[in-house]
């Protein structure tokens, strides 16, 4: 999967995701101006592949956050340069598999796609009843909402911006 994260197919990564992204947020009517593109987010076979892509996304961005969270490597990395399509990914989140979980069931590649949610009560009253979520939860002081996978998206929305208010 080191091939996706190579600085050259990253964008043609990202344009085929965030089209199928966009007809969702379309489809449960979530206006734009209420989200703000915030990272995807990458899982990763395993400790290999995970630095492997490490080393490939350490040539076009910038480490903000490394992390352990569920006995796995997390990273946060800011890209140099934001990557422009339906809207822009200005970060890319990279993970590990839970050392519990059956590789057979897991989604490799992009996981979810997150939005930083400007108000996040307002938002949470205003769209929360129409979205399918199935989970909800707080990291330290972030909030999330995360939607059922619909047509292989996950879409996760986020009362911060991840790795920006550590």
């Amino acid at each position: 999967m080191k091939t996706l994260f190579l600085k050259e197919n990253i964008q043609r990564f990202v344009d085929s995701y965030f089209k199928s992204v966009l007809f969702m947020l379309n489809t449960y009517n979530i206006p734009f101006e209420d989200v703000v593109c915030d990272h995807i987010g990458c899982l990763l076979h395993d400790s290999i592949e995970f630095d492997e892509v490490t080393s490939e996304l350490n040539t076009y961005t910038k480490l903000i956050k490394s992390i352990e969270l569920h006995n796995r490597r997390v990273k946060v990395f800011q890209l140099d340069d934001p990557i422009n399509s339906e809207f822009v990914l200005p970060k890319i989140e990279i993970f590990e598999p839970k050392p519990e979980a059956d590789l057979k069931q897991l989604r490799f590649g992009i996981e979810h796609v997150a939005f930083y949610v400007k108000d996040w009560d307002i938002f949470k009253s205003k769209h929360q009843s129409k979205l399918p979520i199935i989970k909800e939860g707080s990291v330290d002081k972030s909030l999330f909402m995360k939607t059922e996978i619909v047509n292989t998206i996950e879409i996760e929305f986020r009362s911060d911006k991840l790795g920006e208010l550590d």
